[in-house]
């Protein structure tokens, strides 16, 4: 993610599909900072970080993320 800060896979053709299958599965998908399903893109290669696992996991990623951020 160094090098891609705004990630790499675009949100309305891999992160938001990948998403919804893994939450109807009881996962969680975020980008570090909301769930993936709540992004609203401007354009339609819109690129996102994506962090796709199980909720406990992917929220304590978050939180990592969070307290790690300087804004």
């Amino acid at each position: 993610m160094l090098n891609k800060p705004h990630g790499k896979l675009r949100v309305l053709f891999e992160t938001a599909p990948m998403a919804y299958i893994n939450e109807q599965a009881g996962g969680y998908a975020s980008d570090g900072r909301r769930n993936i399903l709540d992004i609203e893109p401007r354009t339609l290669p819109e690129p996102s970080p994506a962090y796709i696992g199980s909720a406990a996991v992917v929220r304590d990623l978050e939180r990592l993320v969070s307290s790690a951020s300087p804004d």
